[in-house]
């Protein structure tokens, strides 16, 4: 087995928001969860809002230290990094965001933008070297040199993606973590950044965590799939045979929601309805945290947290935590109501 660039080690994360000490509230954005990144690989994480995609995108950045667990880098405690090893590890991974104009500074042009990584990270770039490696790489995304003058207010969208792109990748990172980076585009410019994000992958090998809440982006650049919800891992499997045989109950209401482009069949479909009450973050529900909006949720899903195992299937790569994992979920069947709460002793 190939040794992973990255892996996650029981990592949690936990919030705890108020502003006064008697107001204080702890929410859980990741519960303990394990992750390994390969060299070369394209992880896909999708889930609803608030499912923990973009804490989890914080904690392999290193934006945010994780509450419990560990996170290694090539097998080393991210922890236990000194300065230069945490400035080697900030060479090899990188993020883009979601709105590439908030996250660049509009006080600086296109090639100070650019530029920045290098000054920062590679002090072996000759500042004289920079203005070339910036040309080179506009050109890779797509752009041209003579928009190094500019400044962001001044570019589309889709040009600014770009741009954060070429600042991303020119320190040439291993590992490339995308959060919910075309969904500020419209849908032609959205192909155009996919493809781009494609070829980077196939002709630098850099690794992809791709973060979305569209399950069609997902398919398009993934090779693994991980289903998140409430900051739990649902299931997780090769992008095809997620697609082909998805195990967990919200998987397959995820799955069922996605458009067919043929109308006919889009008409005579019925999608599996869920529950639309989310539970609060503050208060998920005991056992299966999606036991709640579940369509065949039983008793014992009110009192036992499903362990993440393989799947019925015994598909390799393939892990589901559900209690009846594979099971027929009725489609078009009425909205699931909220399990009862298990009684509580008084005293």
């Amino acid at each position: 087995m190939t040794a992973p660039l990255l892996e996650l080690q029981d990592a949690a994360v936990v919030y705890t928001v108020g502003r006064t000490p008697f107001r204080k509230r702890r929410l859980q954005a990741l519960a303990p969860t394990s992750l390994r990144i390969a060299p070369g690989e394209s992880i896909g994480i999708v889930g609803e809002s608030g499912c923990g995609k973009s804490s989890l995108a914080r904690v392999v950045t290193a934006l945010v230290a994780p509450t419990a667990g560990r996170v290694l880098w090539r097998g080393r405690d991210l922890a236990s990094l000194d300065r230069e090893g945490r400035r080697a590890f900030r060479r090899s991974v990188q993020i883009i965001f979601q709105n590439p104009l908030s996250s660049l500074n509009p006080r600086m042009s296109v090639g100070e933008l650019v530029a920045e990584p290098l000054a920062v990270l590679r002090p072996d770039v000759r500042p004289a070297d920079r203005p070339t490696r910036v040309a080179a790489w506009l050109d890779r995304v797509g752009l041209t040199a003579a928009l190094a003058g500019r400044y962001p207010a001044e570019l589309s969208g889709g040009q600014a993606q770009r741009v954060a792109i070429a600042r991303a990748m020119i320190c040439e990172p291993e590992l490339l973590v995308c959060d919910e980076a075309v969904s500020a585009l419209d849908v032609s410019i959205r192909a155009q950044v996919l493809n781009l994000l494609a070829s980077l992958r196939a002709e630098l090998g850099v690794a992809l965590l791709f973060i979305s809440h569209d399950l069609a982006v997902i398919r398009y650049v993934s090779t693994r799939i991980r289903v998140m919800y409430l900051g739990r891992l649902m299931e997780e499997a090769p992008a095809d045979r997620l697609f082909a045989s998805a195990q967990h109950p919200y998987t397959r209401a995820l799955l069922s929601a996605v458009p067919i482009p043929d109308p006919v069949a889009e008409r005579q479909r019925q999608p599996i309805l869920l529950n639309p009450e989310l539970p609060s973050p503050f208060d998920p529900p005991s056992g299966c945290v999606f036991r709640t909006r579940c369509p065949i949720a039983r008793p014992n899903c009110i009192l036992q947290v499903p362990n993440v195992a393989p799947a019925p299937d015994g598909a390799a790569g393939h892990v589901v935590a559900c209690h009846y994992a594979g099971q027929p979920v009725p489609a078009g069947t009425p909205l699931a109501q909220p399990s009862p709460e298990p009684a509580r002793r008084s005293g």
